[in-house]
């Protein structure tokens, strides 16, 4: 479910990009770093995607890895991952 909420990231209708957008902008206000939390499933779903381009792929990423803010997660994630 969060995954297709990611894939509307890159949607071409700029109103459904924004509100996914929003989703995760307010989900990231909420306590334990629940972005980060998701981020494994995330990252294992959106790569089975066969019609994502690596660019989208990066693009989903980049938005996403920004309300990543501490070194612990990045170093946890990378480990996850």
């Amino acid at each position: 479910l969060v995954s297709g909420i990611a894939m509307c990231l890159i949607d071409p209708f700029p109103k459904l990009k924004e509100m996914a957008q929003l989703f995760f902008t307010e989900l990231s206000k909420r306590g334990d770093s629940p972005i980060y939390n998701l981020l494994p499933d995330i990252v294992s779903r959106l790569s089975q995607e066969m019609n994502l381009s690596p660019d989208d792929f990066r693009s989903i990423m980049t938005f996403l890895l920004k309300f990543i803010r501490k070194d612990k997660q990045f170093d946890g994630l990378a480990e996850k991952l």
